[in-house]
């Protein structure tokens, strides 16, 4: 359910009223290990800040196109408030709404396995008592 409602929010976006597409220029390039214990990277454009790797203002993106980019060039990135960018358009909403509902999701589970562990035991109960 999340993510259809994720889905249809970024259908019914507009370009030029609910997000747009500028053009950032690439101050700095860099490369992350993905985790401690993986051999895959993250990588990451910095942009229009003034300042070469201000790691405040970045923007990740895929393998191929950092590769294609270098300092000083300029690349069309997604952003709905002309502050934070990004070269995915999912990756210029909020998320905050969607990982609420998931965690309304877990909880909701647990609950329910919680319930059913409570009569499960009460049904064991009785058998045991039962059979005594």
């Amino acid at each position: 359910m999340t993510s259809k409602a994720f889905n249809t929010q970024m259908e019914e976006m507009v370009l030029g009223e609910d997000y747009y597409m500028e053009d950032i220029v690439i101050t700095g390039k860099r490369t992350e290990d993905a985790s401690a214990d993986t051999i895959s990277q993250n990588y990451f454009f910095y942009y229009n800040n003034g300042k070469v790797n201000d790691y405040h203002k970045r923007m990740q993106v895929p393998g191929f196109v950092y590769s294609e980019y270098n300092v000083g060039d300029s690349i069309a990135a997604y952003t709905t408030d002309h502050v934070s960018y990004s070269y995915y358009k999912y990756g210029i909403l909020p998320d905050t709404e969607y990982t609420n509902n998931e965690l309304m999701k877990v909880a909701g589970v647990l609950l329910g396995i919680g319930i059913f562990l409570l009569a499960l035991f009460g049904v064991l109960s009785k058998k045991m008592n039962y059979k005594k």
